[in-house]
């Protein structure tokens, strides 16, 4: 699947930084749902989460517990 243009945009720095690590997780809430997988030997606070509706073409960055509590929705959804 190909990362849209606007989530790149809006993740700009850490691929400026770590190289172009987007990867699609899934879907939550009818968006498409995104996540910036770090370097296995990079230590991290939380997750990077990229939430991108595709009717409006608008992409929220999100981290934190959110970000972890959008993760395991998703992850759950898949089963």
């Amino acid at each position: 699947m190909d990362i849209p243009k606007k989530v790149t945009d809006k993740a700009k720095d850490l691929i400026d930084v770590y190289g172009n690590r987007i990867k699609f997780i899934g879907e939550y809430e009818k968006k498409d749902t995104y996540q910036f997988k770090f370097p296995q030997n990079e230590r991290t606070g939380f997750p990077y989460i990229y939430l991108y509706d595709k009717r409006t073409e608008i992409v929220e960055e999100i981290t934190g517990i959110k970000a972890l509590k959008i993760m395991r929705c998703v992850e759950n959804c898949k089963q």
